[in-house]
């Protein structure tokens, strides 16, 4: 069906993906299955490779390879702090995923709540995000309240974040942005509404759909908990939880001691929530994203010409880092992020110089990038995300306008494309084949796509719940199976059981079951995407469908 090409021509896709070794691998699928993890860009890759061979050991212990290595989880650290906008308001805590941060955080409310208090939790959410608190709440016998749902569109209006607030409201968990529907909360109004209708509430919010595409800020959204996963921001397999000023100083005031080892720091709060420490080689990776997003900062200012220093050169900008020590022999001197935050702009420079001096007097190489400290500023991080703005926008209008005007396709959330409203996170079914069988035959096109529930597995439970509800088609087809066994999953539902009938069978259970397994299509694109491969899938769509 005809739709207006696409725009973008002029913006920098070709030169991006230079620095990505997935795209010149031959035979490698379009890669559109991002929100499940973003490739990386080469510097990432060279620097976990790096801290290997020549930083890599225990931290704490004082000898000039532990203090290079220490040095690289503690600007790790630092970087955070620069990437979410949170040095001076809070705090940041490093480990293995999202769903692990999120439970070490549960796990610090033990004995706090109990009956009488209450957590409301969004029903759009990953169930890393929700999924500790719901069995907290099993534990404490405090109530559980859900932001639910419009089964039909998977939309949650504000109001219903509002109704579900009171005084008992302890804890209070948002989607940022859904993984399967991509639109954007607007989280400083969300804060806002609790803060009066639950004063005694903090806010956690789940930001990992949201990171890769937009610039983090918890200084401006005013949130007193935001986790993201770095391996879906360009980065190695771990995460980030920060945690405000005040918000860990409520967890102390209540004796929470967090899941670390007893005899961990009472005050390094941060530090008790890294069980087993930081993944000190993926802090490397971790630090040496600067690198990508200095280049993406130079090619937002050149307008789409390449930059003219060496990816990975110091930058003129440089940030001061806080030292941190995580996992050191518990015999050794400890020092901690919270403990040398106020210090920072001294200490940080110091043992840069330190593990560089270090480093050099080994023979390990003191040019590396990853003993420079932090060189990444915050105008830097905002020019890099505000291309990737730029980058996605036309992909993800293009892709919209095609599915919204599709007759046999339904779109999961708006058909908007501003980028202030949604990002390129795309969910659709079709009303005649299943998601597994529009995903075989996209991905035997050359797309790498996926089906299923994504972990939003109650948000898509919703969606499956009523004969009015988004997934209502699957539902009926699996329906229509049950009383036809020799239909296949794309059957339509033509004389087969009603939603009624089968309620008085004890099938629409397990229809709905089948449905909710195999969920949506969801094509998740980012800036490295380009407006080729999305005319491509376009075009596939359009034979296939």
């Amino acid at each position: 069906m005809p739709a207006p090409p696409l725009a973008g021509a002029s913006l920098p896709y070709e030169r991006v993906r230079e620095e990505f070794d997935y795209f010149k691998q031959p035979g490698e699928l379009a890669f559109m299955e991002n929100a499940g993890g973003s490739q990386v860009p080469r510097c990432v890759v060279d620097g976990g490779a790096e801290y290997f061979r020549t930083h890599y050991a225990q931290l704490g212990a004082g000898y000039a390879r532990s203090q290079r290595a220490t040095q690289v989880v503690a600007d790790s650290h630092a970087l955070c702090e620069v990437l979410m906008n949170s040095r001076g308001v809070g705090k940041v805590a490093i480990g293995p995923s999202t769903s692990q941060l999120v439970f070490n955080l549960a796990t610090m409310w033990e004995g706090v709540l109990g009956p009488g208090d209450n957590i409301v939790l969004h029903e759009a959410s990953h169930e890393a995000a929700i999924g500790p608190w719901v069995r907290l709440a099993q534990r404490s016998g405090a109530e559980v309240r859900w932001w639910r749902a419009d089964p039909a569109t998977g939309a949650t209006p504000m109001s219903g974040l509002e109704a579900a607030l009171d005084a008992s409201t302890r804890i209070v968990v948002v989607a940022h942005v859904s993984n399967l529907i991509g639109e954007v909360l607007d989280l400083a109004a969300a804060v806002q509404g609790v803060r009066r209708r639950a004063p005694g509430a903090q806010v956690l919010a789940d930001g990992v759909a949201f990171a890769p595409h937009r610039t983090m800020d918890v200084a401006t959204w005013g949130v007193d908990w935001y986790v993201w996963s770095c391996y879906k921001v360009y980065g190695p397999h771990m995460a980030v939880l920060y945690g405000s000023h005040s918000a860990f100083e409520h967890v102390a005031a209540v004796g929470a001691p967090g899941p670390n080892h007893y005899f961990t720091p009472q005050g390094d709060l941060p530090y008790r929530l890294e069980l087993g420490g930081a993944p000190h080689e993926g802090c490397a990776g971790l630090l040496a994203l600067q690198d990508y997003l200095s280049l993406l900062a130079q090619l937002s200012a050149q307008t789409g010409h390449a930059r003219t220093a060496p990816l990975g050169a110091p930058s003129d900008h440089t940030t001061p880092a806080p030292a941190s020590t995580s996992e050191a022999s518990p015999g050794a001197p400890s020092t901690s992020a919270s403990e040398t935050t106020t210090t920072a702009a001294t200490t940080s420079t110091a043992a840069a110089a330190a593990a560089t001096a270090a480093a050099s007097s080994s023979g390990s190489g003191s040019a590396s990038p990853l003993l420079q400290g932090v060189r990444l500023s915050r105008s830097d991080v905002e020019a890099a995300f505000a291309l990737m703005t730029d980058m996605e926008a036309p992909l993800q209008a293009r892709l919209l306008s095609y599915l919204a005007a599709h007759p046999a396709v339904r779109l999961l959330g708006s058909a908007d494309p501003d980028p202030g409203h949604r990002v390129p996170t795309i969910s659709f079914v079709h009303t005649e084949l299943s998601s597994p069988e529009v995903v075989t035959l996209l991905q035997a096109a050359g797309f790498a796509v996926r089906y299923g529930h994504m972990y939003g597995r109650r948000l898509v439970e919703a969606l499956a719940s009523s004969p009015d509800g988004f997934l209502a088609g699957a539902v009926g087809r699996h329906l229509g199976s049950a009383n036809d066994p020799g239909a296949g999953p794309g059957t339509a539902n033509g004389s087969g059981l009603s939603w009624a009938e089968g309620a008085q069978e004890g099938a629409v259970g397990e229809a709905r079951r089948r449905a909710e397994d195999e969920g949506v299509v969801r094509v998740s694109l980012l800036h490295y995407n380009t407006p080729e491969e999305v005319e491509a899938l376009v075009g596939a769509l359009e034979r296939l469908l």
